[in-house]
């Protein structure tokens, strides 16, 4: 347990230093989509819509933003090693290899996390309609967010390991990622009240616990269910991204290419 509490330390500590050595692209991309999100923010208010109908597009914004960008740096971590040469190195260790990429994913999803929180911060001292409730309730939604995290590093991990057989495919992921974590975030509420919908759909029932929080229907104090079905999802796809890794690992090996990325 200490090697991999000091395996995730050294990978934020990575994760932050890149961020800081290519600091231009990493400040032009909060910029650019706290920008985004204040125009279409202006617009909305422009429009007459309500507090309420701002806070859900703006939540529902960010709520892509986290999950898309975590999507893709847990795919980009991953891709990236392999394209060095290095994932290799990581298989070698003694250590559980799925582990080892799980806590990478966690490393990148938490600077997705915290890159979303400072364009909102920035929106949120631009747009007069968005007040410090709205941060407040982002808050309370963090235990939920947290437990809904693991279910999109286990889907980028599965998604990641068709690299040891498919080659240059992180373009194809951040085109078809976009698209898809879009549709599901927007329609988050309509599908809410399915039962499957909400353990089969990544990341669904954090979602739509998140914005209903918005709506003021109910607490997250209340929300026993949200949290099971955010849980068992989670669970799902932690499975699922090992099955993946598993098969397309023992594959790989077998047709003699795992060191030929």
């Amino acid at each position: 347990m200490k090697y991999y509490w000091e395996f995730l330390l050294n990978e934020i500590r990575k994760m932050c230093c890149i961020a800081f050595r290519y600091s231009f692209n990493t400040v032009s991309s909060i910029l650019f989509w706290a920008v985004l999100m204040i125009l279409l923010t202006y617009h909305l208010s422009m429009g007459g819509y309500s507090t309420k109908a701002i806070y859900t597009f703006v939540s529902s914004f960010m709520i892509w933003q986290i999950v898309n960008f975590t999507f893709i740096s847990v795919v980009d971590s991953i891709l990236v090693e392999s394209i060095q040469g290095t994932l290799e190195q990581l298989y070698l260790n003694s250590r559980s290899f799925y582990s080892i990429l799980f806590i990478k994913g966690v490393s990148a999803s938490l600077l997705s996390i915290i890159q979303s929180f400072v364009a909102i911060l920035i929106t949120i001292f631009f747009v007069p309609k968005l007040s410090i409730d709205f941060l407040l309730c982002w808050v309370s939604s963090l235990p939920s967010l947290i437990l809904g995290i693991p279910a999109i590093i286990g889907l980028g991990i599965a998604c990641a390991s068709l690299a040891l057989k498919y080659k240059n495919i992180s373009s194809f992921y951040s085109m078809v990622s976009s698209i898809f974590f879009a549709v599901i975030t927007y329609k988050a509420n309509s599908l809410s009240g399915n039962i499957l919908f909400s353990i089969i759909i990544p990341f669904e029932s954090t979602n739509s616990a998140i914005q209903t929080c918005f709506y003021g229907i109910q607490s997250f104090s209340t929300s026993f269910s949200s949290y099971l079905y955010t849980t068992i999802n989670s669970a799902i796809y932690i499975i699922l991204g090992y099955i993946f890794l598993y098969y397309y690992e023992k594959t790989s090996k077998k047709n003699g290419v795992f060191s030929k990325f």
